[in-house]
């Protein structure tokens, strides 16, 4: 082989590492980008012995500025909108009974869209994490089904808590919501 053979192998290979090496620090950098999220579930080892309730997680959400019981069974799953109202919803659901609870921060000012998607049976207020809030319970306007809907307002944003799940299971998750600001 000549010298002119070797020299383009060689940059060739130069090229290659450092093509590799690049894309590595890219992947490096997006995976550790990746880990710092807004919100954690803590598992049951990581919450304070003295909880009531050892047989639930905490979500805990910082951004948001709240914490609440996800009991054990049930998942939980952030979801993003489309909607420039909606800043952030917050998906449970029990893996057994397919039950449903979203939480969803939004302007104070979609208050008048929750209301009107219920047929609307009771009405009464509430403290939700220490908060003054209003609990709709009605059938839904899309299916008929037995809806609760809890709204709580804190300054420029407004908590709707939407469960078709039982008053029991939706009481039990709440008594551990805290506002954290």
């Amino acid at each position: 082989m000549n010298h002119q053979g070797v020299g383009q192998i060689s940059g060739i290979l130069i090229l290659m590492l450092l093509a590799i090496g690049g894309g590595i620090g890219i992947y490096v950098t997006a995976s550790e980008d990746k880990e710092f999220t807004t919100s954690s579930v803590l598992m049951k080892s990581e919450i304070n012995s003295n909880s009531e309730n050892s047989d639930e997680n905490v979500y805990l959400n910082d951004q948001y500025g709240f914490m609440m019981n996800i009991p054990d069974g049930w998942t939980s799953r952030e979801a993003q909108s489309s909607a420039e109202d909606i800043y952030f919803t917050l998906v449970l659901e029990d893996t057994l009974t397919e039950d449903v609870i979203n939480l969803s921060i939004m302007s104070p000012s979609l208050e008048g869209m929750a209301r009107n998607s219920i047929s609307i049976n009771n009405e009464y207020e509430e403290l939700l994490g220490g908060i003054e809030a209003t609990r709709l319970v009605g059938e839904s306007l899309k299916d008929g089904s037995v809806v609760e809907i809890i709204l709580a307002k804190t300054g420029e944003k407004m908590y709707e808590i939407t469960s078709s799940a039982p008053k029991e299971t939706l009481d039990n998750i709440l008594s551990g919501f805290m506002m954290l600001e």
